[in-house]
């Protein structure tokens, strides 16, 4: 194996050290890299769900929303609690009935309007459901670092089959030069007795 070809393989294996394989590692780890390309996927779907749907409740004043049983006086409770979007009720929701005025009742009203916003926004949205394609599954740079890698482990492999033809030259040479030593080492020993 010539100087450059080792050069290129310490390059390869110190680009190859960079590269972050902990997604592949999931999926080849796994009994069933489909159960676990699957699992990604409804992550990256239901992560961009919620970035979506966080964008679009944020939006939504609670003011707008016009609720029975909640006029300015509740609205100002809400707003003094920090809940004045759709987005701050959703987090919150739960923790509503601990306010004063603001029993089990008004809670499950406003969760009901909420739920209502929500179906709303989403048959709103473009397309009507939430999917990403295999491509979306990687930010692009993953998915050139990845090419990228493949590429370097194929021309890693070829490099290797190289140096394993290399070694194996290397080793018939070896065993020559030995056999050629106990040659000369015999015919050393024979002149002197």
């Amino acid at each position: 194996m010539s100087q450059s070809s080792a050069d290129n393989a310490k390059n390869y294996n110190a680009d190859l050290s960079a590269l972050d394989t902990a997604p592949l590692l999931e999926l080849t780890a796994s009994d069933d890299p489909i159960v676990v390309a699957e699992l990604r996927l409804a992550q990256k779907v239901s992560s961009h769900y919620e970035t979506w749907l966080k964008a679009q409740l944020s939006i939504e004043s609670l003011r707008s929303w016009q609720i029975e049983g909640f006029g300015d006086v509740r609205l100002r409770l809400l707003e003094n609690h920090g809940l004045s979007n759709g987005y701050q009720l959703r987090t919150h929701i739960d923790r509503l009935k601990d306010l004063p005025g603001i029993g089990t009742g008004l809670q499950q009203r406003l969760r009901s309007h909420l739920d209502l916003v929500v179906r709303q926004l989403e048959a709103s949205h473009p397309g009507g459901q939430f999917s990403s394609g295999q491509y979306e599954l990687m930010r692009l740079d993953e998915l050139l670092a990845l090419q990228n890698g493949e590429h370097h482990l194929q021309v890693l492999n070829r490099d290797l089959k190289e140096f394993a033809g290399a070694v194996a030259d290397l080793q018939s040479k070896i065993t020559e030069r030995q056999v050629e030593v106990q040659s000369l080492m015999n015919d050393f020993d024979a002149l002197w007795w």
